[in-house]
């Protein structure tokens, strides 16, 4: 090969400068790896820039299920004109981030109606027709179904043997209908971890109509146990005893399904679940608590007890999780916090997975989370 001179080589790299969009020098280049935000239609903080930039999608939660059909449940004109605005606030802040998707979520806990939506090919028709409807009035950019649980009673919901079955054809006629206004719109869903959910569903069909899956790694220690214990740990911890659950088998469940690894997305908390009435046995962890697991938002958790209050912090080194405990207050706390969260980005970038979701984005006004699973995506 010929060596190019000095004043050659200074001329060439010159002509590919020009060559080279000027934006594209100082812009960082599309995420490779989704960032998913459920985000409370009824809650109004503020976005920041720089928090909405590290978004790649947002779920507004959330439309329910009403006489078969997607819709927003308002009681009166004025809370339907509050819903609106709350829909045109999220939307619009795709201006400050234009590769950004708001997806319309269906459902949630305790939400009725989908096993009767799903029913017959009539109502699966009128319920994916509504979905249209609702994309074409509100600007959204798909759809995503968190039915809470397709075959079981979930909040004490209708549910029939069915409902495996037409929990896939209920999604094909989604992507159907979808596809006819523009094969471009998103549809998604919001998964579940334990074993049941994949005894009463089909993924590895379902996921054909899909583009990708939410899976909700959290709440394995919840609101129904009174047994302390990790709610959202990567690994399985070595404690004995403890439930065998955690982020890792739930993919490893999804995959085994049939779920493409591309196509999965491990949520996240962006809360922590605490017991009270709590013994001083292994610092409070997977113990009898004199509560269930309740809920308590991550501003809340370093604002008032992480290190504060005779709470302590403790690590788990199999579960590959934090929890704080206190003494004095009888009190055990399971939450993620940066350090577990960048464990999950390491996790998701080595199993090629799809990316990260969180529950729920104003669980964290300090934005600390949300920094850590973008840089650890990312960076």
């Amino acid at each position: 090969m010929k060596k190019l001179s000095g004043l050659n080589a200074y001329f060439i790299i010159g002509i590919t400068l020009l060559l080279i969009p000027l934006n594209a020098l100082n812009q960082p280049g599309k995420p490779q790896y989704k960032i998913v935000a459920y985000m409370m239609g009824a809650r109004a903080p503020e976005y920041p820039d720089s928090l909405i930039r590290m978004l790649t999608h947002i779920n507004y939660a959330f439309a329910k299920v009403v006489n078969g059909e997607i819709a927003f449940q308002s009681r009166n004109p004025e809370q339907e004109q509050r819903i609106k605005l709350s829909v045109s606030r999220i939307i619009g802040l795709k201006a400050r981030n234009p590769d950004l998707k708001v997806i319309l979520s269906v459902g949630g806990w305790g939400a009725e109606g989908f096993s009767d939506a799903a029913l017959t090919p009539e109502s699966r028709a009128k319920f994916a027709a509504s979905g249209c409807r609702m994309i074409r009035e509100f600007g959204f950019d798909g759809i995503d179904i968190d039915w809470e649980y397709p075959g079981q009673p979930g909040d004490n919901n209708v549910f029939r043997k069915e409902d495996k079955e037409n929990f896939t054809l209920m999604l094909k006629a989604l992507r159907v209908e979808l596809n006819k206004i523009n094969p471009a719109f998103l549809l998604t869903i919001a998964g579940g971890a334990d074993e049941e959910y994949f005894r009463w569903t089909n993924l590895g069909e379902a996921q054909r109509y899909l583009d990708f899956i939410n899976v909700m790694a959290y709440d394995f220690y919840s609101g129904l146990s009174k047994v302390s214990g990790h709610h959202a740990n990567l690994s399985k911890t070595d404690f004995p005893g403890a439930s065998n659950i955690s982020a890792e088998i739930a993919i490893e469940r999804n995959i085994g399904a049939g779920v493409p690894p591309e196509k999965i997305v491990v949520g996240v908390p962006f809360y922590g679940r605490f017991w009270r009435g709590v013994p001083d046995a292994n610092h409070g962890l997977y113990q009898q608590g004199s509560t269930t697991g309740q809920y308590k938002v991550y501003t809340e958790i370093i604002n008032n007890y992480l290190n504060k209050n005779t709470f302590t912090r403790y690590w788990d080194k199999s579960a590959r999780a934090p929890y704080l405990y206190s003494r004095d207050s009888a009190m055990v706390i399971s939450y993620d916090d940066p350090e577990s969260l960048r464990l999950k980005a390491d996790f998701v970038k080595a199993k090629h997975l799809g990316g990260i979701m969180f529950w729920e984005y104003n669980g964290d006004k300090s934005g600390l989370l949300l920094d850590a699973i973008y840089n650890g995506l990312n960076k």
